[in-house]
């Protein structure tokens, strides 16, 4: 599980910081990101985990990434970065389980 958690947390941290390079964030305001999507991150994976590796979890965070900026005709519930970014860092994680 601590691995687990540290691979999120890096993978989140290198997201954070690749997405919000130009913007100026408060340091607290950059570790309650990091936090935030660390601990979605981890819940992706434990649930994925839990369901028998039976989905993709790739799609899952995709979606997740799509309703927070915005698609489907659909207003974006939170502006952060892009799925792109989202799905590279999440494809490293996959690989190095």
């Amino acid at each position: 599980m601590k691995e687990l958690d540290r691979l999120c947390l890096y993978a989140t941290t290198q997201y954070i910081d690749t997405t919000t390079g130009e913007l100026s964030l408060l340091p607290k305001d950059r570790e309650f990101l990091i936090r935030f999507y660390k601990c979605a991150l981890v819940g992706i994976l434990l649930d994925w985990l839990n369901e028998g590796m039976h989905y993709d979890p790739l799609a899952s965070f995709t979606r997740i990434c799509d309703l927070f900026n915005g698609s489907d005709q659909q207003e974006g519930v939170i502006i952060m970065g892009d799925c792109k970014a989202s799905n590279k860092v999440f494809s490293r994680i996959l690989e190095s389980e």
